[in-house]
């Protein structure tokens, strides 16, 4: 019973179609390329354009180049659980034809073509929905993580997960040099068709003078989704041993304060020096100038 209603309603649309054909004709003006974002919903739109008291009869969305029509003519739906993730329809106010993807998967990308019959015609375009996934926020770290020693070896790694396209990592030192060349990237697939990215960065003689690097995750379209910076955790020098340094300071006191002390004794000891002795050199000095006394001289004055 269902082949024959089929056949009827094939054969009036195309009668359908084969008399306005001629007439007034509706055109369909769609973007290229319509974006998605990933686990977002995300809608295809298309704007009917033709002469007033435009309506549409029948409108139907289907993947390209699959050719097998839909089940229900306005409406698309692929079933996963329990629940629609596809739906379609038409705004008369604003002329607009839509379909609506929800919870967009990687899956969804592709070319899905609109078929609108009107009052006014028949008109068919497509368009390609391209996914997008932003990779998450990179994380960073080395080994060795910290205590590195000065012109040692050191591998620093980037992580960015679920990013689709597949995107790039790229490395910068602190001075924007560019040293992507020397690093290493990986990409794992995912089930869902996403990617995760690790990128190593090995050097072999590090500096403590330029201890900063950078990883920046690019998007598979070129655009740069995010970054880190790293520093890498040097060996901090030994301290010299306080101890030392305070008794060379107490030693050369001690040799000062001694040196001192003499010079004092001995000057003292010099100013300390009987009187009466230099008196006696004085009057021994007199009597030789003099000369000795005669006897009668002794006589008087004794």
């Amino acid at each position: 019973m269902a082949a024959p209603v089929f056949l009827l309603v094939f054969v009036c649309s195309a009668d359908l179609v084969w008399r306005v054909s001629s007439a007034d004709t509706v055109k369909l003006d769609c973007p290229a390329v319509s974006y998605g974002t990933y686990g977002r919903d995300s809608r295809i739109q298309c704007w009917m354009k033709g002469s007033p008291g435009l309506n549409v009869f029948w409108m139907m969305w289907k993947r390209v180049p699959s050719e097998a029509p839909l089940p229900a003519p306005s409406l698309f739906s692929v079933r996963r659980g329990s629940g629609k993730r596809f739906e379609s329809g038409w705004d008369r106010s604003s002329m607009e034809v839509w379909l609506l993807v929800k919870s967009v998967q990687v899956a969804d990308g592709g070319r899905y073509a609109c078929l609108v019959l009107t009052n006014r015609g028949y008109a068919e375009r497509s368009v390609s929905l391209k996914v997008i996934a932003r990779h998450s926020e990179p994380r960073v770290w080395s080994v060795p993580e910290r205590n590195i020693e000065e012109d040692g070896e050191v591998t620093m790694f980037c992580r960015a997960l679920g990013g689709f396209p597949r995107g790039a990592v790229r490395w910068f030192d602190q001075y924007a040099t560019n040293w992507t060349r020397s690093a290493r990237t990986d990409a794992r697939e995912r089930e869902d068709g996403r990617f995760d990215l690790t990128s190593a960065f090995r050097v072999r003689r590090v500096s403590s003078a330029s201890p900063g690097y950078r990883c920046c995750v690019i998007s598979g379209d070129g655009d740069k989704e995010g970054e880190a910076e790293i520093h890498l955790a040097f060996r901090e020098p030994e301290k010299r041993v306080q101890r030392w340094s305070n008794n060379s300071i107490v030693a050369v006191i001690v040799v000062a304060g001694s040196l001192i002390t003499g010079l004092l004794l001995l000057a003292l000891l010099q100013r300390r020096r009987p009187r009466h002795e230099v008196y006696m050199e004085e009057e021994d000095i007199q009597n030789k100038e003099e000369g000795p006394e005669t006897e009668e001289e002794e006589k008087t004055t004794c």
